[in-house]
């Protein structure tokens, strides 16, 4: 995490030297865009640094952590229901105007759905012969997300939100109940281990640097890699909300 984050501060060091260049700072909180160069001939190089240096200064990193409610949809997922989990990571506010910013952020969070499904029927490959039941269980999904979002503030302290998220799977398991028998079943392998999907929500920054966020993530891409003849095609998608400190 800590090698992630120092090389985003790095990339965005090399984006701020070239955008201190055209950026006239008039105050700590507000940017004029220069119309010609020529305007700023008499600009040192110490001067530009220091414009530089202003400008890093407003990157600000923070600590995130909360509850989600995340659900797997799409086909055969008509037994699935909501599983109340957790998530935690870090952020970094990256400021390119006064009213907008980018925030690349780190987040790990358990993810997946709830299941039930009366009647169940289970064939005994030995035998041919079947059993009858109800099957419920958990469908629980780890995974490092990396989302980048874009931020708007509309009034002060109050921002929208939203950007494109990739999540990279750490584990997958399948933990049910069948017939009195409880089991933990490892799926990992039925699983693609990369997720896109897409966030779009609203977050309250307070003065004294506490966060508070709701946010939304809809799933893009079929999480599901069962061998054929299975047709199931299940997304995930779920509500994140989160408290956190900008340092």
């Amino acid at each position: 995490m800590r090698k992630l984050v120092l090389f985003i501060l790095i990339a965005f060091l090399g984006f701020s030297h070239v955008y201190a260049q055209e950026v006239n700072i008039v105050s700590d909180d507000s940017y004029l865009l220069a119309i010609n160069d020529n305007e700023f001939e008499g600009l040192t190089e110490a001067d530009a640094n220091t414009t530089s240096n202003l400008f890093l200064n407003k990157v600000s990193l923070a600590i995130i952590g909360g509850i989600n409610f995340t659900t797997l949809t799409g086909d055969d997922a008509d037994s699935f229901d909501c599983l109340t989990c957790f998530h935690v990571g870090i952020a970094a506010m990256v400021p390119i105007s006064e009213l907008f910013a980018v925030q690349p952020e780190l987040i790990y969070a358990c993810m997946g759905s709830k299941y039930s499904e009366g009647g169940y029927i289970e064939p005994i490959e030995t035998s041919g012969r079947t059993l009858t039941g109800d099957l419920s269980g958990t469908y629980k999904l780890n995974y490092l997300l990396l989302p980048v979002m874009a931020k708007y503030e509309v009034v002060k302290g109050l921002s929208l939100e939203a950007g494109p998220q990739v999540g990279f799977l750490l584990s997958a398991e399948d933990d049910y109940e069948f017939m009195g028998t409880s089991m933990t079943e490892d799926v990992k392998d039925f699983t693609k281990s990369i997720d896109f999907a897409f966030n779009a929500g609203v977050g309250y920054k307070f003065d004294a640097g506490y966060h508070v966020r709701a946010r939304y993530m809809l799933g893009l891409t079929d999480v599901t890699d069962f061998e054929e003849p299975s047709t199931a095609k299940w997304k995930n998608s779920g509500a994140f909300i989160s408290v956190g400190y900008f340092f």
